[in-house]
């Protein structure tokens, strides 16, 4: 599957919120993947629904959580939603559902 992951993004993961709810993120890791700008509706554990901007598959190697801040092409994102899907042996990939990050 090497050879499907052919964009870079760079993964962020929260390091503390201060007291007025600002994030501060980590030091960056670049990671190569396939990144499609990919509107879908998901729907969260009350039943709501939530709009995505872009679909991200990563290398089952790959780190992150939902929460994570995702850079691809100068655009922030946040992980909204993670899919690890199995064959028979072991996770392949992840598959990484994007929303564009409010700053």
């Amino acid at each position: 599957m090497k050879h499907f992951f052919n964009d870079t993004v760079t993964i962020y993961e929260e390091e503390k919120t201060d007291e007025y709810g600002k994030q501060t993120w980590g030091d960056g890791t670049a990671v190569r993947g396939r990144f499609v700008e990919k509107n879908k509706v998901l729907y969260n554990a009350k039943g709501e629904t939530i709009m995505t901007d872009a679909l991200l598959h990563l290398p089952s190697c790959a780190s992150l959580s939902v929460g994570s801040k995702i850079t691809f092409d100068s655009v922030d994102y946040r992980v909204i939603r993670l899919i690890k899907p199995k064959d028979q042996s072991a996770v392949r990939f992840i598959k990484v559902y994007l929303g564009k990050f409010n700053v």
